[in-house]
């Protein structure tokens, strides 16, 4: 996708990608200050007023995002979208009814679905966990064959030393995590759980983050880190390090791609970590004062969030936390579907009839709305715009991409001018 941006704009030199740019980004932007969390003066959705719908929370999120999304993801994907959605709004009339418009609060069958289907996807993917332990077992025998080197192996080394003893020393003494746990968790989260993650991401472009984050998760409680607040650290560890190893070997890619010597990439990442980390604890600081995490919570919209905070509550002998009617029954219905699902997507056979597991487990968990726009996103992207209007992929890219910066650019400037009090 993103080799797909950069090639028109700067190697093929195609001068409407940037027009194409710069016009949806704008757009992009404009629509986000001028909906209704803004200005108020374009829909933020639509509902679906037929048969009462509206009140299960069917309608279609207007968000930029989805575009981009939508096309990065893949239709397969967005399918298993709508599914997730639609299978939300058939149990809303049996919920609670705090819970009918907003159904995806009911997340244990969602839950335990992306986990199962998760773990057989993975498991599925056997050879990806052996190539990673042969890696290891490998590393360092022949380092002349690196032609584009980092860093020495002694430079390393102190690197990796002094990061271990920095991180736990901050683990230890600002949030009260052992020193065996915390380096258990940088070292299998961190380390060998990530390896792990990020080689089936590159081999297979299946991302298991979230079921790395779950086993850390179970890790951690059985070294006695079994409270809400260790395990979610935890699983912090695999977000954190999943995203930022993704980001590194993607750069290292595409700068063997274009010929930018990978230490420039490395060391540029390396600056940002420590004020990443920095502003990531505060902003974690702030939203774990101000929000209670509960089961219900609205405030952990991300399907990953979701996942991780049930299984915290799970594992924590004290919390208060007590599962609604049904929760046990359900989960065991959302696990057996997704080991099945899991496997009929693996098929050789029949793997592309089947809609996306990723999305039709997200589409348990997220808003009926978001799941919706997706969908239809991808139905103008994929078949109307690709298909029927024959638009080139590398248009559809910058067309995606841009959509999704544009959303980003137009929430912090809404934040900036509401701040100010420009808007409500």
């Amino acid at each position: 996708m993103v080799k797909g941006v950069i090639d028109p704009l700067v190697a093929r030199g195609d001068p409407r990608q940037p027009r194409y740019l710069v016009v949806v980004t704008s757009l992009a932007v404009l629509y986000v200050l001028s909906n209704t969390s803004g200005a108020g003066l374009l829909p933020e959705r639509l509902e679906v007023a037929v048969l009462g719908l509206s009140a299960l929370g069917a309608s279609f999120l207007l968000a930029p995002f989805a575009f981009g999304s939508s096309y990065i993801m893949g239709f397969r994907t967005v399918v298993g979208f709508f599914c997730g959605g639609v299978v939300l709004i058939a149990i809303a009339p049996a919920l609670p009814p705090a819970m009918r418009a907003s159904p995806q609060q009911y997340l244990w069958p969602g839950v335990m679905f992306l986990v199962i289907s998760g773990l057989t996807a993975l498991a599925l993917r056997w050879r990806v966990v052996t190539g990673a332990l042969r890696s290891i077992a490998r590393a360092g025998e022949d380092a002349s064959a690196d032609d584009d080197p980092i860093m020495g192996r002694r430079a390393t080394l102190a690197i990796l030393a002094g990061g271990l003893l920095v991180a736990v020393a901050i683990l230890h003494f600002a949030f009260g995590i052992s020193p065996l746990i915390a380096v258990v968790m940088i070292a299998v989260g961190g380390g060998f759980l990530n390896l792990i993650a990020t080689r089936a991401y590159a081999q297979t472009a299946f991302n298991p983050v979230r079921v790395m984050g779950v086993l850390l998760q179970g890790i951690s409680a059985s070294l006695g880190g079994a409270t809400v607040a260790t395990n979610l650290t935890a699983a912090g560890f695999i977000a954190g390090s999943g995203t930022q190893c993704s980001n590194l070997t993607s750069d290292m890619w595409y700068g063997r791609r274009y010929g930018v010597p990978s230490r420039w990439q490395f060391w540029a990442q390396a600056a940002m970590v420590l004020s990443c980390s920095v502003v990531s604890a505060l902003t974690f600081s702030m939203i774990h004062r101000s929000t209670p995490l509960t089961f219900e919570s609205e405030a952990l919209a991300a399907p990953a969030a979701k996942m991780w905070a049930v299984i915290g509550l799970l594992f924590d002998p004290g919390t208060a936390q007590r599962l609604p009617p049904f929760a046990v029954q359900s989960m065991w219905i959302g696990g057996v579907v997704g080991l099945l699902w899991a496997l009929a997507e693996s098929s050789e056979r029949f793997g592309r009839f089947v809609p996306g597991s990723i999305g039709f487990g997200m589409g348990l968990v997220i808003h009926p709305s978001i799941s919706f726009a997706f969908f239809a996103a991808g139905i103008l992207m994929w078949f109307v715009l690709r298909r029927w209007f024959k638009v080139s992929d590398a248009t559809l890219s910058t067309i995606a991409i841009a959509s999704i910066v544009g959303e980003g650019i137009g929430g912090l400037l809404q934040g900036v001018l509401r701040a100010v009090g420009a808007i409500g």
